[in-house]
């Protein structure tokens, strides 16, 4: 029995060490893989930072308010030209 223990626990630390491990994208904290959501470790989450998919989200949205903002001149332009 505990040899089987023994071997149970190495095999356990031998998953644990394999396992990937990756930096938060806000402190630079390195941990497992599986311990950070969506890029961010526990502390930065808890502070409400937030993730690699909100952070595309909102570049993806910023892009398109400046393409609606770019359009939105064009168009006063236009109409103030078409006033003179």
């Amino acid at each position: 029995m505990s040899d089987d223990l023994g071997d149970r626990v190495l095999e356990t630390f031998t998953a644990m060490g394999d396992e990937e491990q990756e930096q938060c994208i806000h402190c630079g904290r390195v941990w497992y893989k599986i311990h950070h959501k969506d890029g961010v470790c526990h502390v930065c989450e808890g502070e409400g930072r937030p993730g690699r998919t909100e952070l595309a989200r909102r570049k993806r949205n910023r892009g398109y308010l400046s393409l609606f903002l770019v359009t939105a001149v064009i168009a006063v332009v236009l109409l103030i030209l078409r006033a003179v």
